[in-house]
């Protein structure tokens, strides 16, 4: 009775951390240079409905042609649940954290980007659009050319 009980709870455990939400935090000071870092272009800027905004976040280098990389990652908020959020930086210390300003190869750059597409939900966070001392929380998805 003991080990089908031990059965039992070794299984639930093994299910339980299968389907568990692994999350990941990239925080960034954008850039609006072509050459390296990471750019936050939002389009249309134009429109009045901040739903009809999207956010484009690129993780770039262009400084080395041999080292070149490019990544790209979209928020657009179409429902309530997907909308920016202000979070203390206390939130910070909550979720696995990436700097992408100190990323220096690109070794280290495709290394960093497997390991936020592993994760199921990604946040990123741009120093330059700090709120009273609150940071504000993209919840974004990789682009893919499809969704547009």
């Amino acid at each position: 009775m003991k080990k089908i009980v031990l059965l039992v709870v070794v299984l639930f455990v093994y299910v339980m951390n299968m389907y568990a939400q692994s999350e990941i935090c990239v925080i960034f000071t954008s850039t609006q240079s072509e050459v390296k870092g990471v750019r936050h272009y939002i389009s249309p800027k134009d429109s009045k409905r901040f739903c009809d905004r999207v956010h484009i976040f690129t993780l770039l280098d262009r400084t080395n042609k041999a080292q070149k990389y490019s990544y790209v990652f979209v928020y657009t908020p179409l429902r309530s649940e997907d909308l920016v959020f202000l979070r203390d930086t206390t939130f910070l210390k909550e979720v696995p954290l990436i700097d992408w300003d100190k990323v220096s190869s690109k070794q280290e750059a495709e290394s960093l980007y497997e390991s936020i597409l592993s994760c199921d939900r990604i946040y990123f966070i741009d120093r330059t659009e700090t709120v009273d001392g609150k940071l504000k929380v993209y919840p974004v998805k990789k682009w893919k050319p499809a969704m547009y």
